[in-house]
């Protein structure tokens, strides 16, 4: 027999066992331990009230719970969707050797992608800001997707560095400055940017950027990036990157012939995860990819049936070690692992 109460989403159930399944020495103890589990979990009594009540004390109460669990009487039980997201979570982390991953519900209007991405990403980048911490930030609409849930924060010293330099305005996507920025507003921190294009017009221009002062300051800050936050772009003429050259279908179309899927601060890469060199290669300005090995948490945010195939690619790369994406978007990347 089982008696069963629910509390929300979750239920306790406390298993009755019948009297002569219980050894006659320990019948007294089992009654005490079912008396306890029945008092706190179906009858919401606190553990000093269930301490006065039976004459025990608080911390006696506390034992006995953790025996009732222990020993099967009281039993756990989580109905709720959220649980199955949860549980996908384990498995994509474990199949893809991430130390994170966060899978949000899917909505049902596919433009509606980017805010439910971004208030995910802004609870987690919430739940780990501290004092004196350095967040490298990309772009993209998915990046600006956290502003609505973000606020200023308590914590001090708190840096939002770009992890790439500027690219041409582009009313689809924010300019990585202008994303920065406004996610260094909104949590009351220092924004620090590099005063460059992302792509310059050739190796001696960027060789020359590179050593200036201020140029300088911002390659310090990037090898002491403590959290760093990218979307997984496709390769599209919507996005800044490609809308930033003379003729941005060309581009973007050369960079598919080489195969690539997606890319990640503008550096495209195939399907297996391997970085491709388009003729732009060394004439951007960004991050080093070796430096992003260095950073605690490397977060890739991305979702929706056209990200796919860049989230497998950006997955497989080896640059990441947390993704957060939706659930309709990890079943078929696991769909696809799986076959």
């Amino acid at each position: 027999m089982h008696i069963e109460e629910k509390h929300n989403t979750r239920i306790w159930t406390i298993v009755a066992m019948k009297a002569h399944d219980i050894e006659p020495k320990n019948i007294t103890r089992h009654n005490l331990l079912v008396r306890i589990a029945r008092l706190y979990y179906l009858c919401s009594m606190t553990h000093q009230d269930i301490a006065d009540r039976e004459g025990l004390s608080r911390i006696k109460v506390t034992w006995l719970l953790k025996e009732a669990v222990d020993k099967q009487i009281v039993e756990f039980k989580i109905k709720d969707p959220v649980l199955n997201t949860l549980e996908l979570e384990e498995v994509f982390k474990n199949t893809f050797k991430l130390k994170r991953a966060i899978i949000t519900p899917t909505p049902q209007a596919d433009g509606d992608i980017y805010d439910i991405l971004g208030r995910f990403t802004a609870d987690f980048l919430k739940r780990n800001l501290r004092d004196r911490l350095n967040i490298g930030i990309g772009w993209g609409r998915t990046l600006n997707g956290m502003l609505p849930y973000l606020n200023r924060s308590s914590k001090k010293s708190i840096k939002v560095i770009s992890l790439t330099g500027g690219l041409a305005a582009n009313t689809r996507q924010p300019n990585p400055y202008d994303v920065a920025s406004a996610i260094a507003a909104k949590l009351g921190a220092s924004p620090c940017y590099p005063i460059v294009p992302a792509i310059v017009e050739n190796e001696a221009v960027k060789r020359l950027l590179l050593k200036e002062k201020k140029v300088k300051q911002i390659l310090d800050l990037w090898e002491r990036i403590d959290i760093a936050l990218m979307s997984i772009g496709i390769i599209s003429t919507e996005t800044g990157l490609y809308y930033s050259f003379p003729d941005p279908k060309k581009e973007a179309d050369s960079v598919k012939k080489l195969g690539a899927v997606g890319d990640l601060l503008a550096k495209p890469f195939n399907q297996k995860g391997k970085f491709l060199k388009p003729g732009f290669a060394n004439r951007t300005i960004r991050i080093p990819f070796e430096s992003l090995k260095r950073i605690p948490i490397v977060i890739g945010i991305a979702g929706g049936r056209m990200k796919v195939e860049a989230i497998l690619g950006a997955l497989h790369s080896g640059y990441l070690n947390t993704l957060i994406t939706d659930e309709a978007t990890a079943k078929k990347l696991m769909r696809i692992v799986q076959k």
